[in-house]
């Protein structure tokens, strides 16, 4: 097992490695954002990687390749846990340790973030929403930017590369960016995404992307909780 080390912990990072393996070698043909069972295949012994999924089905299946021990259901309470069973197992602190301030984002954190919608389950974004959120893993540290628009007083902006299933890039620096004139690829991807802090270094909200045009998002809306797989 690949084992990271920042300061005095020591966390699991097999996942990030199986992540960021599915985006150095799954080409465009066969890389799609998709709803229902996920079908992911890893380039090894000869077979070509590819992926048709969500956020929240690759999500669980690499952490089930990654650890062969591991069984969603037993963890989540279903074989297929939605974005929202996610976002309550970091809240819940359910083999998770919960980051709460930015800074603290180490590559291999879950990110993910709600549309609080009504009558969730496990398995089931419930009958208002056709998806419950969005999860992603980080592939990097977090890094203060110079504040762009759109601007929100009071806090700090930051960027942080995340690998997720999607069927839009984050911004033009993602691998899955054509060019403004072309049709983008969907499903697996690393982009960047940007963070909102308030004065307590914790995530005040977010955006899509860097761009100027993309969308703030703030916790009242969209909350977003940061979690450690623990083992």
């Amino acid at each position: 097992m690949l084992l990271v080390f920042v300061a005095s912990f020591v966390f699991a990072s097999d996942h990030l490695q199986l992540a960021e393996d599915l985006v150095d070698t799954v080409l465009p043909g066969n890389n799609v954002y998709a709803s229902g069972v996920p079908v992911i295949e890893w380039e090894e012994n000869g077979s070509t990687a590819s992926v048709s999924a969500n956020c929240s089905g690759l999500a669980n299946t690499i952490m089930s390749a990654a650890y062969p021990t591991l069984s969603m259901k037993s963890w989540m309470g279903c074989s297929r846990p939605i974005a929202q069973a996610w976002y309550d197992n970091i809240q819940a602190e359910n083999h998770f340790t919960e980051i709460t301030k930015i800074s603290d984002i180490v590559p291999g954190d879950i990110l993910v973030y709600s549309y609080q919608c009504a009558n969730t389950t496990c398995g089931n974004s419930g009958s208002s929403c056709s998806t419950s959120g969005h999860v992603m893993i980080a592939s990097s540290y977090a890094t203060a930017r110079v504040a762009t628009a759109p601007l929100v007083a009071g806090t700090t902006q930051y960027e942080i590369a995340v690998i997720d299933s999607a069927n839009s890039p984050h911004g033009s620096l993602d691998t899955r960016y054509l060019s403004a004139s072309s049709q983008d690829d969907t499903g697996v991807g690393e982009g960047i995404l940007r963070l909102y802090a308030n004065s307590s270094g914790g995530i005040e909200g977010y955006s899509w992307s860097t761009s100027r045009g993309s969308t703030y998002y703030g916790s009242n809306t969209r909350p977003m909780v940061v979690g450690r797989y623990q083992p």
